[in-house]
């Protein structure tokens, strides 16, 4: 009985000891939530007044280019030289844009050098702005008719009308003329700044050189392809979108890192699926990958997607949507000549390939290691179905837009 009692009275001490520290905690956790509802609003706080910062700032930038505009404007109307390069419709557009610059009051409220240092850390502010420096690429509108525009009170209308108008003026400011012989018509050539720059609120990668941008610096945006580069380092930037040599790295072997990334995933956990390759993956998650790359996202984590077939999908999407097929349109005809060459097509074959730009050559071998590799009798891939399957979207076609008797010409042959 003695020991029992004993044992109880431990048990006891125990209880309270545990009631002492249970009590003890509950404050510590009452004292947590207080800092945190504390630390939460001035978060919101400190979100609002970037928020309110960052419109000023985009303003002011609006003002400044609408500024610039119409100093360019200002220089062609009373160039004699490039205003004689213009036709009546070109200076109409001119015209207009002077007009509405005479009348147009700009907010030149006085506004002091924002300090963003001075801000929490950006690890700690999950503030999204990256959409706010995409702007829609314009297309040429030289040529064109000029539509009649209201002039009404609202800010918002007159905003947008002054912003069409800069548009127009700018597509004029960026066409160069050449000057043939004489007794022949005046062409005009556009060109069009495909980088947009911003400040970094969200960290961000720089494609070319693939080091980290960091909170507040400077960088380029390209308005298509969304890639994001240093300032110093825009001139690396590939010429053209969607190509095959702005996804690749600077190193060798010159392969997309996407491409690399697809392949070791497939072959981690995609050599026992069935039709790997042929059977279609989700739409929906493809779509969404497809939107990350858009954006430049450094990483999709592909082991996170749970149907290995959405990203083989992507793997073949990629290839599917280059500007140019992995074999060039000027490569193109010789590669389709060689698959139909029975006798001398190895020979063809090979010194094609040896003509490849390296980021296709690196490409197109690693792709067919993958292909070698993947020919496993659990996935039932055997070499006529991979022909089906990766034809279309290594050989594509000979040029951008293939009219319908060239797609189904070249179907027969692409799976060779």
């Amino acid at each position: 009985f003695l020991d029992v009692v004993k044992n109880f009275e431990a048990v006891r001490k125990r209880w309270l000891h545990a009631e002492l520290e249970l009590k003890k905690y509950k404050e510590l956790l009452v004292k947590s939530d207080v800092a945190k509802a504390s630390l939460e609003i001035k978060l919101k706080h400190a979100r609002n007044q970037l928020d309110v910062e960052m419109q000023k700032r985009h303003k002011i930038e609006a003002d400044y280019q609408y500024l610039q505009m119409q100093l360019m404007c200002d220089i062609l109307v009373q160039d004699s030289k490039s205003s004689a390069c213009l036709n009546d419709e070109q200076k109409s557009i001119l015209a207009t844009f002077n007009h509405r610059g005479g009348n147009t009051t700009l907010h030149r409220s006085s506004l002091s050098v924002i300090d963003e240092s001075s801000f929490l850390s950006h690890s700690d502010i999950s503030y999204d702005c990256t959409d706010d420096d995409v702007r829609s690429s314009m297309g040429p509108v030289i040529g064109g008719p000029v539509g009649k525009r209201s002039r009404s009170g609202n800010v918002s209308a007159e905003l947008l009308d002054r912003n069409t108008v800069e548009k127009e003026v700018e597509t004029i400011v960026k066409a160069s003329v050449t000057t043939p012989d004489a007794g022949q018509q005046i062409h005009m050539v556009l060109e069009f700044t495909q980088e947009t720059p911003f400040q970094v609120i969200r960290p961000e990668t720089c494609a070319p050189c693939g080091k980290r941008i960091r909170f507040g610096k400077m960088a380029v945006k390209c308005r298509n392809c969304q890639l994001v580069a240093h300032s110093e380092c825009k001139q690396k930037f590939p010429n053209g979108c969607d190509s095959l040599e702005a996804f690749a790295p600077l190193t060798h072997p010159k392969i997309p890192q996407l491409i690399v990334d697809c392949v070791a995933e497939i072959e981690r956990r995609g050599l026992q699926e069935k039709g790997l390759y042929r059977v279609p993956g989700g739409e929906r998650p493809l779509r969404d990958l497809r939107e990350q790359i858009r954006r430049g996202k450094p990483s999709l984590m592909l082991h996170k997607v749970h149907d290995i077939h959405v990203v083989c999908g992507l793997l073949k999407d990629f290839l599917r949507r280059l500007k140019e097929p992995l074999i060039t349109f000027r490569l193109h005809q010789t590669f389709m000549e060689a698959s139909m060459d029975e006798d001398n097509g190895s020979a063809v074959l090979y010194r094609a390939i040896s003509e490849l730009p390296k980021v296709n050559r690196d490409t197109l071998a690693f792709i067919m290691i993958h292909l070698h590799v993947m020919r496993s009798p659990h996935c039932q891939m055997d070499k006529k179905n991979i022909g089906r399957v990766f034809g279309p979207a290594i050989v594509g076609h000979s040029m951008p837009e293939p009219s319908p008797s060239t797609i189904l010409r070249d179907s027969a042959v692409q799976p060779k």
